[in-house]
């Protein structure tokens, strides 16, 4: 019984190493697929907020080809949303439901942060249906071309789901 008992021990101390090790490695594979994407969404967003057409659109609230233009690029870039706000913060389209603008995201930290010029990104939880939905969502100001002002910003979205995290 003393030596089952011992032998039992051991064999599960060494489980729980392994089990440790492989969490730490699959944590260091997690950390760096996110940041990797991070930085796609990033160089994504800056793409579409330096668009000619995106920036004339804005500066001459000619707003009638920014539907079209925002579902293009979100399907061409496999994201999950694609919004752009003015330099109010107020959505003036969205790629994934061109119906819903006016919203303000004024006090969203990202948006709010990208409006004073600088380019942001982060890891956001939503309440989902069964569990908490992650995202990764990274911003990028909008310059005009008249003048250096900030006029608006792009926030590129991308879900976090099992398909991402599985590879």
């Amino acid at each position: 019984l003393v030596t089952t008992t011992a032998f039992t021990a051991i064999l599960l101390g060494n489980i729980q190493t392994v089990i440790l090790k492989e969490t730490a490695v699959d944590a260091k594979v997690l950390v760096h697929a996110t940041s990797g994407k991070m930085a796609e969404l990033t160089s994504d967003a800056q793409a579409f907020s330096q668009l000619p057409e995106l920036i004339a659109a804005i500066e001459e609230d000619s707003r009638g080809v920014l539907p079209k233009l925002a579902e293009k690029y979100l399907l061409t870039k496999n994201l999950s949303s694609l919004v752009v706000v003015n330099s109010k913060g107020e959505v003036i389209v969205r790629g994934e439901d061109s119906d819903k603008v006016g919203e303000s995201l004024s006090d969203d930290p990202i948006v709010k942060r990208t409006l004073y010029g600088a380019p942001a990104h982060s890891i956001v939880s939503t309440a989902g249906v069964i569990a908490p939905e992650l995202s990764i969502r990274a911003a990028y100001p909008i310059q005009s071309q008249k003048e250096s002002t900030i006029i608006g910003a792009v926030v590129a979205g991308f879900a976090i789901d099992s398909a991402f995290v599985d590879g």
